[in-house]
């Protein structure tokens, strides 16, 4: 990987993927910073004085709990995006033009030659039983 370049396209891709996905994560952490330190009584609607009307607690507290649903969620998608940037930096990102990268050739060239070998050892096994037959 020494002399290898870097696509500097796919580096890029790969740079802003992460961002992005970090960038989900600070949005998440500010949403839920925001979440955790209103006012239980403000979050609920209840009034202090007043008679707690239950169904509007219980819609309320249902939409807290959604919130909170949603901020996991976003949590976890960011993550797996910033995740999937490291990983398309790391590897230099996309060949535009569909070639596999240097590893995926030496890969296939080593594939194909495992795929000749076997061949020539398969007709060599068969050549004695043709002599055999003959």
């Amino acid at each position: 990987m020494a002399g290898r370049r870097r696509d500097p396209l796919g580096t890029a891709v790969g740079l802003l993927t992460f961002l992005a996905g970090v960038g989900l994560v600070v949005v998440t952490f500010m949403l839920a910073r925001e979440m955790f330190t209103t006012d239980p009584s403000e979050a609920l609607g209840i009034q202090p004085g007043e008679v707690m009307d239950v169904n509007r607690a219980l819609v309320a507290g249902t939409f807290i709990l959604f919130r909170v649903i949603l901020l996991v969620v976003m949590a976890g998608l960011g993550s797996i995006v910033a995740n999937r940037g490291i990983k398309l930096y790391a590897h230099g990102g996309i060949d535009l033009l569909g070639r596999f990268r240097d590893k995926d050739r030496e890969k296939s060239e080593i594939d194909e030659k495992k795929t000749i070998e076997t061949l020539e050892s398969l007709e060599q096994e068969e050549k004695p039983h043709e002599a055999e037959t003959a």
